[in-house]
């Protein structure tokens, strides 16, 4: 069982393990909370498919666990890290999204993403896989974010909902079933404070 919550800041991990994913040490079993990194203030927190993320108070993004795909941000594959690595070259990031194999963040209106590119869900223009934080493609004033397993969707501050990556069910709302390496907008959508996606669908919210 997977289970993480915050408590005062601090990153707290329950009954888990393989690949340090969320556990501090590889392959243990925690009966009680233990803290990661206790010294660093976090103020979230998501669970890959086989690593975690988090962001600090200080707006930068700490990541653990498997590393086969570049998915902890440090510019290799290797390794699992077994506690809180920082990513470099994000800047003050403001909010943090964690898909099964990828990761994106927003920081300064722009959105980065890094780890396994199938389908181009990285947003930059190919499906090679980047193991450092790579900047989406002609995506600004980015309000918000959300990554799946296959696929990535942002808000931006006009209120329309781009999205990228896999479409095999239609989820990039394109109206055809045509996967995209960039952000597309998503049709007959405006006025959008928040977008959610899933494995084959997405959900948006408007302000209305």
């Amino acid at each position: 069982m997977l289970t993480t919550r915050l408590q005062n800041s601090k990153i707290l991990k329950f009954r888990t393990f393989a690949f340090g994913s969320i556990a501090a040490l590889l392959l243990s079993l925690l009966i009680t909370p233990t803290s990661a990194n206790a010294s660093i203030k976090y103020s979230s927190i998501a669970s890959g498919f086989l690593h975690t993320c988090a962001l600090s108070t200080d707006g930068d993004v700490y990541c653990w666990g498997n590393n086969e795909v570049g998915q902890l941000g440090q510019g290799n594959v290797g390794d699992p890290a077994l506690l809180p690595v920082k990513v470099p070259g994000l800047g003050r990031v403001s909010q943090l999204t964690v898909g099964a194999t990828h990761n994106c963040a927003i920081s300064q209106g722009k959105a980065y993403c890094w780890g396994q590119n199938g389908n181009g869900k990285l947003g930059s223009g190919s499906d090679a896989q980047s193991n450092s934080p790579i900047l989406v493609k002609d995506l600004d004033s980015v309000t918000q974010i959300s990554a799946n397993r296959l696929s990535t969707c942002a808000v931006t501050s006009s209120k329309n909902v781009y999205c990228w990556g896999d479409n095999f069910a239609g989820m990039l709302g394109t109206g055809d079933t045509k996967g995209s390496l960039v952000p597309v907008m998503v049709k007959g959508l405006t006025g959008i404070k928040a977008v959610s996606t899933a494995y084959n669908h997405a959900c948006a919210m408007s302000d209305a």
